[in-house]
């Protein structure tokens, strides 16, 4: 997956990668005027891009617009900030995934470095997180906030959180089966006991 950095995640890639089925986040710079120019110029690159979107209500807005002018043929967007780290990013995220312009449109969204936001994001609507803050060798967040998350330090990190969730979740399986089974069990004797009666009211009658 080609990054949607302004050097790399271009219309120009795009075409060129898409060529041997690869994937493109394209970039959130493009106007929407630039959007319908590719759209119509390069259809079959289409399933393989996603939309870029900053956070701001005209990047909604146009990211609902580039979806609309694909009439269905983009199937995902990129909700992409330097951190994921905020209340506003998060809800924004839900914004994006309740609007029914975007129903069949797998969302990725990030950047973050921890399991319990990768959690966090997932719960609030994305299929697909992005993790790593800054990694990058041409990557201007380090430079710009003198911070930085390795990519594979953050997934060490991921990897532990959904591990322990999932471990989580088989347990509350467990837990239901057992309830399931007991559940089965009181049914089974009160359908004897529903019998019994059945059985004594029917011999009184003779």
């Amino acid at each position: 997956m080609v990054a949607n950095m302004d050097t790399t995640g271009t219309f120009e890639m795009a075409e060129f990668v898409s060529q041997s089925k690869m994937f493109v986040c394209v970039h959130k710079h493009y106007t929407i005027e630039q959007w319908k120019a590719f759209i119509a110029k390069s259809p079959q690159c289409l399933p393989y891009v996603a939309a870029s979107s900053g956070t701001s209500e005209a990047d909604y807005e146009k990211l609902k617009q580039v979806i609309s002018a694909a009439a269905g043929a983009i199937h995902f967007v990129c909700l992409d900030v330097a951190n994921g780290y905020s209340e506003h990013f998060v809800n924004y995220l839900r914004k994006v995934r309740a609007d029914p312009t975007f129903a069949k449109t797998t969302i990725i969204a990030g950047n973050v470095v921890t399991g319990e936001m990768t959690e966090e994001l997932i719960l609030s609507g994305a299929d697909i997180v992005k993790v790593g803050i800054g990694p990058g060798s041409v990557c201007t967040t380090r430079k710009e906030t003198v911070r930085a998350f390795h990519v594979a330090c953050g997934m060490s990190r991921v990897a532990c959180r959904m591990s322990h969730v999932a471990c989580r979740m088989s347990h509350i399986a467990c837990r239901i089966s057992h309830l399931a089974s007991r559940l089965s069990h009181v049914a089974c004797r009160m359908s004897h006991v529903a019998c019994r009666r059945a059985w004594a009211t029917r011999s009184s009658r003779r």
